[in-house]
């Protein structure tokens, strides 16, 4: 009876040691994307309160300069697509002051598809 109680363990002992492996191996891949999810998420976040910050600051006196526009424009074209790249270059020479030239006088419009956080259902 024990000899064959220990050859049912050694022949399923493999299976059961490759499907813990599997699964192992699935639950990390997981939690890897969610971690690149959560990390590009938290990069993007900071870079529109930079930016914000720096759109809050300009006034009719001081409007949004084209040479720090540009560095804005240049790490948004990486971390977004080229629609917010777009929405960074055209604000060149205005400000926040409720300037009737900024398109849709609104600035934090073209951001918000990119930071909401959206739970995908398994």
């Amino acid at each position: 009876m024990f000899v064959e109680t220990a050859e049912w363990f050694v022949k399923w002992a493999g299976a059961f040691g490759g499907l813990s492996v599997y699964i192992f191996g699935y639950i990390q891949l997981h939690l890897a994307r969610k971690k690149r999810t959560d990390d590009l998420f938290v990069t993007r976040y900071n870079f529109y309160k930079r930016i914000r910050s720096y759109w809050e600051s300009t006034t009719y006196l001081v409007r949004a300069d084209e040479h720090i526009l540009n560095e804005f424009a240049e790490e948004a074209y990486f971390l977004f697509h080229e629609d917010i790249y777009d929405h960074i270059r055209s604000l060149k020479g205005k400000c926040f002051v409720q300037d009737k030239r900024f398109p849709n006088n609104s600035f934090t419009g073209p951001f918000i598809s990119y930071l909401k956080i959206i739970q995908k259902e398994h």
